[in-house]
């Protein structure tokens, strides 16, 4: 019985935002140098209920980084596709 309270107001208390982060090195160095302290830069959406999975990242012609990724928001049961561009010196823009 103490389990389902707890459980209960647990899940009001907390909650699950999924994001995503880029980390400026190569794949191969990070795996090869069994690299853990990475810098990560994570993507602050602004928005407590929107959450963003399943990141695909790709250089565009004009050499900016796009990630294509799931958007979804809490308590919605739909997402949509969105592209964030990255910059190392201006950040993250969707």
């Amino acid at each position: 019985m103490l389990k389902n309270l707890l459980g209960k107001y647990y899940s009001k208390l907390f909650f699950k935002q999924w994001s995503i982060g880029v980390v400026e090195d190569c794949i191969e160095n990070i795996i090869r140098q069994k690299k853990t302290n990475l810098s990560v830069k994570w993507y602050n959406p602004g928005n407590i209920d929107a959450s963003f999975a399943d990141p695909c990242g790709f250089i565009d012609a004009n050499g900016e980084l796009n990630i294509l990724a799931e958007e979804f928001t809490t308590g919605k049961f739909d997402g949509k596709i969105c592209r964030i561009t990255y910059d190392a010196a201006k950040g993250y823009s969707l």
